[in-house]
């Protein structure tokens, strides 16, 4: 239960927990000012270019003071009294979000690739999985239907063939759903499925960020890397985004792929380079993620 008051509530609390009788509810407070200014930032990132888009919905929780999980909980509430304030903010929640997907759909698509020209099959058709998952959330978002929780996905996507008020183009999800079989046959027929989602993806990205089709620069690196060998092929990584990850010790200095494009022409050591990278943390293919590191 999201409680909306007038009065000053801290950005520091946690939720409030009811128990009784087996059920649990959840009580949270958020000042009606913020909310105001929140759904304000969501209507400007909608109407924004979609990388500016991108690169400032990654820092939301950083600007304002409703988390952005919520603030998808607030659009959808329904007060005590049956109205739903907030619905109105819908449609830019769905251009948003579907937006924040298409980065997820699009950066799977290029670890598959990598993972592809290294030689690792199964990790390839593993993301392959991901970035169609992330499809099914951005073309259900972009059809007005917003649900951030990963594990409703599937379940989701197979029940909206026969939702009509979405306006989800049938051919889409008739390619989408024989993608997602056909994975299933694993490594066999990896070769012919990334084709067709890399074709999946140049569609979507013509329809919800055309100006992606330019094939932006990767952003790269988050902060400055330091990288601290342990032994044999480990190393503690030291990401200056402030996470320390136990990860493979990738050299220092590799010469990284400026675009998606240059992801297809990367020999095989390149590519295992790249895809050791993008585990550690140190370097990324999204969008979101903000440039001018230094590694060391």
């Amino acid at each position: 239960m999201l409680c909306v008051v007038d009065e000053p509530v801290s950005t520091e609390q946690m939720a409030t927990q009811i128990h009784q009788e087996g059920l649990h509810l959840e009580l949270l407070l958020f000042n009606a000012a913020d909310v105001h200014l929140a759904l304000g930032e969501l209507t400007s990132l909608a109407q924004s270019p979609a990388l500016i888009c991108l690169q400032n919905y990654s820092r939301w929780d950083k600007r304002n003071k409703v988390p952005r999980k919520y603030v998808e909980r607030l659009v959808y509430g329904v007060t005590n009294d049956l109205t739903t304030p907030y619905l109105s903010a819908l449609g830019d929640l769905c251009v948003v979000v579907s937006r924040k997907d298409l980065d997820v759909f699009r950066v799977n698509v290029a670890c598959s690739r990598l993972a592809q020209r290294s030689d690792e099959p199964f990790a390839a058709i593993g993301y392959l999985m991901n970035a169609l998952t992330a499809a099914m959330n951005s073309l259900l978002s972009m059809s007005g239907w917003v649900l951030s929780n990963k594990k409703w996905t599937l379940r989701r996507w197979n029940k909206s063939r026969d939702l009509v008020f979405l306006d989800l183009c049938p051919t889409t999800w008739t390619e989408v759903s024989a993608l997602w079989a056909d994975l299933a046959k694993g490594p066999a027929v990896l070769d012919e499925a990334l084709s067709r989602i890399e074709t999946l993806l140049q569609q979507m990205t013509g329809r919800l960020a055309p100006e992606l089709l330019r094939d932006e620069p990767f952003t790269g690196l988050q902060g400055n890397v330091a990288r601290y060998p342990l032994h044999g092929q480990a190393a503690l990584v030291c990401a200056g985004n402030g996470y320390v990850r136990l990860a493979e010790n990738v050299p220092a200095g590799v010469t990284l792929a400026q675009c998606f494009a240059d992801l297809c022409q990367l020999p095989p050591l390149s590519a295992l380079e790249h895809l050791q990278a993008i585990r550690a943390g140190t370097w990324s293919p999204s969008l979101q993620r903000q440039s001018g590191a230094s590694a060391s």
